[in-house]
């Protein structure tokens, strides 16, 4: 934006302040909400003529009105001079939608400022403006902006495209798990494909038939680095913020694993570097696991299912991709607890669900005497998902990666390992922004031979 033109947002509505923000408009705190509005009445009342085209009338509304706190004032500056100003409200009662009760420019502004009360409409998630025109020479400028009237009634409305909605889920599994490793998901099954494409998973011991190392500690630890990551990366897309995750743990986990008193009956492949390297890592389930809530040794006070992080993801017309986070209560939302479904079905009202509570406690294996779990599949997690519309989910899986009917052989350990890593890397980029995708796919066309490459010498470190 030029030095010389500047937007400028007076609000005590904080939903309005961070939007604004993340425009990089001038916003002031709320605090300061009475002083800046004296400051822009003094402003403005310097520029009546040209303002409002010697509409006295508006004019005077507009200032006699400026006591209002329920307003919030949008304005454009251009070398110092306001040129152009609205006031408006936000109303609740559905579908929500702003009121412009006021809309003074000069020197062109108009269109400028529509454009920004535009995206300022978008980054709040409000898709209709509504208006009343003063004159006849105002309805010309609505109707060329692209406002209608309403069935006759003098009042005028705009709609904004809605972006395509659809919401990723973050959780993180504490449990016994064992994986049915031995009879993968039919490939082109309905179940197969949303794990295979929009589900990421972070493994702690990432490879097939090891057991995790965990304790209070370190859980507690996971989940305060992830959550804080997700919490201040609001506008970023999440794969990305599990990938890197990955590899910051992955020297802390090492050392847990490494420091392990094992006893004489447990696994000591856990151990051996060339499955030790691979531990805190993205994962693909290919086949149907079991996460069971009973005791674990370690661990007390962490045991479940427990949501890290609820977004949507918001895609316009032009592919540009936003998200919006939802803010999760202070308390944790446990999922293997009916209150803690409740909870989330509440925090997913952004999405219309046709099913009764009691219906979507069944889908995960409550009764009416039964509220908490004791164990639960990723089939079961896959029918909820599907029956609440979640499109993406990320699991931080905490929990171990035996097979449920035998020990593995080292050439099955590699084979399915390198099934899930090919299925992690093609997996379908959820989350991420289209000129992100783009420019990722064209770079891949031009260093082929060197992926090509370093696919090979991976394939090979698997096995």
């Amino acid at each position: 934006m030029s030095d010389n033109i500047s937007y400028h947002i007076i609000t005590n509505n904080p939903k309005i302040f961070s939007a604004a923000k993340l425009l990089e408009m001038n916003v002031n705190i709320e605090s300061e909400y009475t002083d800046k509005v004296d400051i822009l009445r003094t402003k403005i009342l310097h520029s009546r003529r040209a303002l409002c085209r010697d509409n006295v009338a508006l004019f005077n509304a507009m200032v006699d009105s400026m006591d209002d706190h329920r307003k919030t004032y949008l304005y454009l500056e251009i070398a110092g001079d306001v040129v152009g100003i609205l006031d408006f409200y936000i109303y609740q009662h559905p579908p929500v939608y702003i009121y412009i009760s006021h809309f003074c420019t000069s020197n062109g502004g108009g269109a400028k400022m529509f454009d920004e009360i535009k995206k300022l409409s978008m980054q709040l998630g409000i898709y209709q403006i509504e208006l009343f025109p003063v004159n006849e020479r105002a309805t010309e400028f609505y109707v060329k902006m692209g406002f209608v009237e309403i069935e006759n009634k003098g009042e005028y409305i705009y709609k904004l495209p809605e972006p395509k909605e659809e919401i990723i889920l973050t959780l993180a599994i504490s449990a016994h798990g064992w994986e049915d490793h031995l009879n993968p998901f039919p490939r082109e099954s309905d179940i197969g494909q949303y794990y295979r494409h929009n589900v990421s998973v972070y493994s702690t011991p990432a490879v097939p038939d090891m057991y995790g190392i965990t304790s209070d500690r370190v859980i507690e630890e996971i989940m305060i680095i992830a959550k804080d990551n997700f919490k201040f990366e609001n506008n970023r897309d999440t794969r990305s913020i599990i990938n890197e995750f990955k590899d910051e743990f992955r020297p802390e986990y090492q050392k847990v694993v490494s420091s392990h008193q094992q006893e004489e009956k447990e696994d000591k492949r856990i151990k051996e570097p060339r499955y030790l390297n691979q531990a805190s890592n993205l994962i693909t389930y290919l086949s149907n696991k079991e996460f069971f809530f009973t005791e674990i040794a370690g661990i007390t006070e962490i045991i479940g299912i427990i949501v890290l992080d609820i977004r949507q993801k918001l895609t316009d017309s032009h592919g540009v991709i936003t998200y919006k986070r939802v803010n999760l209560p202070p308390s944790p939302i446990n999922l293997i607890d009916k209150i803690g479904v409740e909870t989330l079905i509440e925090m997913l009202s952004i999405r219309r669900i046709d099913l009764s509570l009691e219906h979507i406690y069944s889908l995960l294996g409550f009764t009416k005497t039964k509220d908490k779990l004791d164990k639960i599949s990723l089939v079961e997690l896959y029918t909820f998902f599907k029956a609440t519309h979640i499109d993406y989910v990320n699991i931080f899986d905490l929990s171990c990666r035996n097979c449920i009917s035998r020990n593995l052989s080292e050439k099955e350990i590699a084979d399915i390992g390198n099934s899930e890593f090919f299925a992690t890397v093609n997996k379908k980029a959820f989350g991420l922004k289209k000129k992100q995708r783009n420019k990722n796919k064209s770079k891949r066309k031009k260093n082929k031979r060197s992926s090509q490459n370093k696919s090979k010498s991976k394939k090979q470190l698997k096995s």
